[in-house]
């Protein structure tokens, strides 16, 4: 860029006049400040050359509307000056071009009929935001001999390399560049999308009984109000501990709590973020007092949801049922209903020579803690 090579130039100015710079300028027409707008948008690739200076922000500097210091050193003056030849700005006044826009529109060669067919929906409700221009010059046409130019665009074949060519007309909607290189959509999403959600919303509710919120519009939203009561319960909970929930008529548990570590883990898996059951069709709606209980409660009433089996190991048991769910309810069979001094589990020392377990509830000690990766191992089998 420093080197201000022609083909760079060229090549910038190419992608400057796509689809993106053009859509903008035409929905600025409908604002008060449009040419200062456009005139901004003009110069993108015109300002990049002020940077090789130091003595100014380029942002402050309009090239289309400004006039050099002819007497300043550095690259001010010959920036600008390739600027004018590259929008061969000398000849506007004869081609009856008075303002940036209209030399935009014969750019494209497009007479905004393509913008009264569309209808479109501004982007923004506010105008972009322009800087003002520092310089007192409206509009000029520089005349480039004045400043003692050179033929530095001829030299570098700069008007055979640089020629834009009129914009492709197509759907403002969906605008394609030239090349169709990129698409780019500038129209506001779908009401149908993938991720569109309903302007209906599902509203959460709180259900502490002194609230006068009616609704929120997130969960998110919902759990921190919650905690803001949790804080008050617990607050009145400390005054009566230990006491039950004053959650008052919302709560159905009966349960004392004599700690505030347990009273608020009762008021977080309860009432802010409740622990249900997801399993489809479960007919138990209450919240469970926490993750054991639930996974307890999956692995009693949804079978077909838990792999976690325990077979009686006797091979004659005759009692019913012989296959447990929860490891307790499977240990207090072995214990009630059977009377064996010897383990049952085959190869198993304890069972062959009958010299680890002494009594039978020295093989329920040992079946605890030996064999529980076997008993559930037999409900696979």
């Amino acid at each position: 860029m420093k080197a201000k090579e022609s083909w760079w130039l060229s090549t910038f100015y190419s992608f400057c006049i796509q689809a993106t710079v053009r859509r903008v300028l035409l929905q600025l027409q409908n604002s008060p400040r449009s040419e200062l707008a456009a005139k901004q948008y003009l110069q993108l690739a015109v300002r990049l050359f002020a940077t090789i200076s130091a003595n100014y922000d380029p942002l402050m500097r309009d090239y289309a509307s400004f006039n050099p210091d002819t007497s300043a050193k550095g690259s001010r003056v010959s920036d600008f000056r390739d600027a004018q030849l590259v929008i061969q700005q000398s000849s506007w006044a004869s081609k009856g071009i008075d303002c940036s826009a209209i030399y935009l529109m014969q750019l494209f060669d497009d007479d905004w009929s393509e913008l009264a067919a569309d209808d479109i929906v501004p982007i923004y409700d506010e105008p972009i935001p322009v800087p003002e221009l520092s310089s007192p010059f409206a509009d000029p046409c520089v005349d480039l001999d004045s400043l003692g130019a050179s033929n530095w665009a001829q030299d570098f074949g700069l008007y055979q390399s640089f020629s834009p060519k009129p914009y492709r007309p197509s759907s403002l909607s969906s605008m394609e560049s030239v090349d169709n290189f990129t698409r780019i959509t500038f129209s506001l999403p779908a009401a149908d999308t993938k991720n569109h959600i309903p302007q209906e919303r599902t509203l959460h509710t709180c259900d502490y009984h002194l609230c006068t919120v009616p609704s929120f519009p997130t969960l998110a939203g919902l759990k921190s109000h919650l905690r803001d009561h949790a804080e008050n319960v617990v607050r009145q909970w400390k005054e009566k501990q230990p006491s039950r929930c004053l959650w008052a008529r919302n709560c159905k548990s009966k349960a004392i709590f004599k700690t505030e570590r347990i009273f608020r883990t009762h008021l977080e898996n309860v009432h802010i973020s409740p622990i249900l059951c997801t399993v489809k069709d479960c007919q138990h709606r209450k919240p469970f007092r926490s993750r054991y209980d639930l996974e307890r409660h999956i692995t009693v009433f949804h079978k077909e949801a838990s792999a976690s089996y325990l077979y009686c190991p006797c091979t004659k048991c005759d009692q019913s049922p012989i296959a447990f769910i929860r490891k307790d309810k499977w240990l207090l069979h072995i214990q009630t209903c059977h009377e064996d001094t010897e383990c049952p589990f085959d190869d198993c020392p304890g069972g062959i020579n009958g010299d680890v377990c002494l009594t039978h509830s020295d093989v329920v000690t040992h079946i605890r803690k030996d064999h529980w990766n076997d008993g559930k191992k037999q409900a696979f089998t």
